[in-house]
């Protein structure tokens, strides 16, 4: 029955469409770029009317990329009932291009699988945790910068979706937050994920609240936690797929210690 019904409406739209043409060619002076090339408008029966059922994408978010490709008498349609429904009616050459662009717009988002280390960096100690002592990027880093011991803080592997921020609890005591957002930026290759980064230091303090004030108790103030976020590292980079990086370094202790940020971020299929 559904299936029924989707059919029905579909060529109930079609019908909606064609009608307006009708009214458009009937009613309607020809468009500028129809008078400058003094060819008359287009029969009704040359038009080529197409349903589009998108799988990822909602009509009213792709609509306004497709104005650039429709002559003056072609239209587009969304119903506010089905918002993944697209109805285009044009001359076939413009339908066609349109039907091209959504296949490359309707496709699934990206997912990442992103890798995360947060390590502490010191310039006292020269003592190198065991995890990373081999890691190209502490020895390589060593070389860049001042800090001769490294000490692996946490690691975590969080999963995130095109466009869409992600974000984690990192730390032994769960002092640091970590958001990422990535997004893929296809037509090349290999495609490169554009990484935004948000890593914070959470704290906590105690607030004194007054209580209510009531004529038959004595007032007494209330104690409350409030959070706060000190922003560590922000930055944006373009990785590759499977590709690590270093973030950023953020400075603790009036330089003699600091934080940083390796992540890497791969495509799943």
């Amino acid at each position: 029955m559904k299936g029924k019904n989707l059919k029905k409406r579909m060529v109930s739209l079609k019908i909606i469409i064609l009608f307006g043409l009708l009214l458009n060619l009937l009613c309607f002076a020809p468009g500028e770029a129809w008078s400058q090339s003094q060819e008359k408008p287009p029969s009704l029966l040359s038009f080529r009317s197409e349903v589009i059922k998108l799988k990822y994408k909602k009509a009213e978010d792709i609509r306004p990329l497709l104005y650039s490709f429709l002559s003056p008498y072609g239209r587009t349609f969304v119903s506010e009932k089905m918002s993944d429904v697209l109805t285009i009616s044009d001359l076939p050459e413009n339908v066609e291009r349109i039907l091209n662009l959504i296949k490359e717009i309707d496709v699934k988002p990206a997912d990442f699988l992103f890798t995360v280390q947060v390590i502490l960096a010191s310039r006292d100690s020269e003592v190198i945790d065991a995890e990373i002592q081999n890691d190209p990027i502490i020895k390589e880093l060593r070389q860049l910068i001042k800090y001769r011991g490294f000490t692996l803080i946490d690691s975590a592997i969080i999963r995130g979706s095109d466009n869409q921020i992600s974000s984690l609890i990192l730390g032994d005591a769960a002092q640091f937050s970590l958001e990422l957002r990535g997004k893929v930026s296809r037509g090349q290759t290999p495609e490169i994920i554009q990484t935004d980064v948000w890593f914070k230091q959470r704290k906590t303090k105690q607030v004194k609240v007054p209580s209510v004030r009531d004529l038959t108790t004595r007032p007494e103030s209330q104690i409350i936690w409030l959070e706060t976020d000190k922003p560590l590292i922000e930055s944006h980079l373009n990785l590759k797929s499977g590709e690590r990086a270093v973030v950023g370094v953020s400075r603790l202790d009036g330089d003699d210690k600091g934080l940083i940020l390796i992540i890497s971020a791969k495509i799943l299929p």
